[in-house]
């Protein structure tokens, strides 16, 4: 592992709401290495794209805020700078794609205005060879016939094509590290498979990092070579991909790779994980996942269990791992 592009450390955001204050960020620290891809993974509402949104500091100031941690990129802290440096570090250096394309692109300036504008924002280009430049970005994600392209506004474009063209205006610029924000989700499984090919060939030959956000643990079987699970605003377990979904070290990793089905398992049974995500304005004592747990005891709903290494590359936030390990190693 070389050194890191960014460190994310003791990272902390909360919601406001009539009801009370939401922690959906809790404490969330990982690294992500040049060139790697880190796969986020966990259920909706656990707080992925919040870790995402407080990354790039996109977090609305009208409902939250980022309440503590530091998240370093290259040695400086994101969550220090003024508007003006970090506005030269997001869409340069860091860029972000997001869940819903058609949301994210403006229905009033055609593709080409909306890339271009990103170019002569970060490399000061004149209108005419920005235009070009997004003519280019949108050739390189395999649009066909990007000449017209460029002056098609989104309602015109198909799905994928509005994906493509978000992808190409992340890219634009020559980012290091690209945030995709569970990028397939709104996608028929031919486009998916279509949209988690193009990141890959792109990261191969520019040689950017990847946070790949996901609930999908086949995109990101296929995609991270880093995992790392998020439940109820914490990262309960991270390792090697392989490693991980092979042999969990979590009863929330167990759990959900058991209730997926699997190619050439057509006898398994599928079970459901029981009961619901926590409250996050009021989360249990002990392990959040506990009152969902089958392997949890009294001490689970008494002490929180906090994330420890187990061997050099697996961490996990269980009082029992070593039971589960020991299990499929039998197994």
């Amino acid at each position: 592992m070389g050194s890191a592009l960014l460190e994310v450390i003791e990272l902390r955001t909360r919601y406001s709401t009539d009801a009370g204050a939401i922690a959906a960020v809790d404490g969330v620290s990982f690294s992500i290495n040049a060139g790697e891809t880190l796969g986020l993974v966990g259920e909706s509402a656990c707080g992925k794209s919040a870790v995402a949104l407080s990354i790039m500091r996109l977090i609305d100031h009208r409902q939250g805020a980022v309440a503590g941690g530091r998240i370093m990129w290259r040695g400086r802290d994101l969550l220090s700078l003024d508007e003006g440096a970090l506005r030269r570090i997001r869409g340069a250096e860091i860029a972000m794609v997001f869940q819903d394309p058609f949301a994210s692109l403006n229905p009033v300036f055609n593709i080409g205005t909306q890339i271009a504008e990103a170019v002569r924002l970060h490399q000061g280009a004149r209108r005419g060879e920005a235009l070009r430049e997004a003519e280019e970005a949108l050739a390189r994600v395999h649009i066909p016939s990007p000449g017209v392209c460029v002056r098609e506004y989104p309602h015109q474009m198909s799905g994928g094509m509005q994906q493509r063209a978000m992808i190409a205006m992340a890219l634009s610029c020559g980012p290091e590290l690209l945030i995709a924000d569970e990028p397939t989700t709104a996608l028929d499984v031919t486009i998916q498979a279509q949209i988690l090919e193009l990141l890959r060939e792109i990261q191969s030959s520019t040689g950017m990092a990847l946070l790949l956000i996901s609930h999908d643990l086949g995109v990101i079987s296929r995609m991270a070579g880093r995992v790392a699970m998020m439940y109820a605003g914490k990262i309960v377990e991270e390792g090697p991909s392989g490693e991980l979904l092979r042999a969990p070290r979590h009863p929330y990793t167990e759990a959900l790779l058991d209730s997926m089905p699997r190619l050439g398992t057509r006898s398994r049974r599928l079970t459901a994980i029981k009961g619901s995500v926590p409250d996050p304005i009021n989360y249990p004592a002990g392990c959040r996942f506990a009152p969902r747990c089958r392997m949890a005891e009294e001490r689970c709903r008494r002490e929180e269990p906090l994330l420890r290494r187990m061997g050099e590359r697996r961490t996990t936030a269980c009082h029992f791992a070593e039971r589960l390990a020991e299990r499929h190693m039998k197994g």
